[in-house]
């Protein structure tokens, strides 16, 4: 990738003067630079007075290069690259995520400290995992994990990464790696789960007769016509929902009820003691309460204090979409749930956050 040449500024301000004098200078050297028939294309060369942006494929002048360096070039790296950076974030609020890895590139050009190199490598990190090179992602966070060790989000973004690799031993390795810092951080919790289950189905036997994969394949394509058939959106790694991810769901699978209804396995889980439990048949049209009821009658052993009751317990699911949790009402169907306009089915074992009320 070529160097860019930064968008010039065209407003005098105080202390550019040095700008003229370059000019000048520049042009002392050169007594047959400025004619009458070519001043007005040689001025357009001076920043200063540019009326159109550069061709980062232009070959500079001299001159040129050493006036620019006059505007562009901070003393202190740190700023150059934090600019670098603030550009670069600008782009990703704006989804233009090749502009930014280009703009966090160019500020871990800079010689900037630990700390911020490790913020850019994670920035850019992410935006390469929005454009789907999860390799690259995890090259970068795993960057930005070495030069600061206990940056929670430049390993969690390693285990995203690992995990849409199919890298689940390591995956698992960073999420208790984030979760030795932040004990608390939800995502890291639901992650390593996942990964857990992810990593069994893989050590189950998976030999299948072509009989049954045939009526598997049958059943699967029927599940799928019947969530879309209810409108639930889907998104993230099943993207795309097709057999092949039914197929791979292994022991917890959706099923179809005798009355063409859903069931669903669906995870529990309870961030604030990074405990997990799974409803391994959810039918969608049974309320939240009637399930909770059935879980919670029998507390689990952590939970000593008896915190977990129906009368204190609250329901959370995450919305991808707007990047915040939803609390949902004990009244509500899982399939009320599942249909909400900002909800967005990422994975087919679904997953609810279960608190304690203050």
């Amino acid at each position: 990738m070529a160097d860019r040449v930064p968008a010039p500024a065209v407003e005098v301000k105080d202390g550019e003067d040095d700008l003229m004098d370059a000019f000048i200078e520049a042009a002392s050297r050169d007594t047959n630079r400025l004619t009458e028939e070519n001043w007005e294309q040689e001025i357009e060369q001076v920043p200063l007075f540019m009326t159109k942006p550069i061709d980062a494929s232009q070959e500079l002048s001299p001159e040129l290069a050493a006036i620019q360096s006059l505007i562009y070039d901070s003393e202190d790296p740190n700023e150059s690259a934090r600019a670098y950076k603030d550009e670069g974030t600008e782009f990703f609020r704006k989804r233009q995520y090749n502009k930014a890895i280009d703009s966090y590139s160019e500020g871990l050009k800079q010689s900037a400290d630990d700390d911020l190199r490790a913020q850019l490598y994670n920035n850019r990190a992410a935006s390469e995992a929005y454009i789907g090179n999860h390799g690259k992602a995890l090259e970068d966070a795993r960057e930005a994990a070495r030069l600061l060790p206990s940056y929670v989000k430049a390993l969690s973004r390693c285990a995203i990464s690992c995990y849409e690799l199919r890298r689940w031993r390591d995956a698992l390795e960073w999420c208790d790696s984030a979760l030795s810092i932040e004990n608390g951080n939800c995502k890291m919790v639901e992650l390593k789960k996942k990964c857990e289950m992810e990593k069994e189905k893989e050590n189950r036997n998976k030999e299948r007769t072509s009989m049954d994969r045939e009526e598997e394949l049958v059943n699967e394509n029927k599940i799928i016509e019947l969530i879309f058939s209810r409108g639930i959106r889907v998104g993230g790694s099943i993207r795309g929902l097709n057999a092949t991810h039914l197929e791979k769901q292994g022991q917890y699978r959706i099923a179809v009820d005798t009355d063409g209804s859903l069931n669903w396995p669906v995870m529990l889980l309870y961030p604030e003691t990074q405990q997990s439990d799974l409803i391994a048949a959810f039918n969608e049209n049974s309320l939240l309460q009637d399930q909770l009821e059935v879980v919670l009658s029998d507390p689990p052993a952590w939970d000593t204090e008896g915190k977990y009751t129906m009368g204190r317990v609250r329901a959370a699911v995450y919305m991808e979409a707007e990047e915040k949790f939803y609390n949902v009402r004990m009244n509500q169907t899982l399939l009320s749930i599942l249909k909400h306009k900002d909800f967005v089915l990422t994975s087919l074992v679904p997953t609810l956050h279960l608190y304690c009320k203050k």
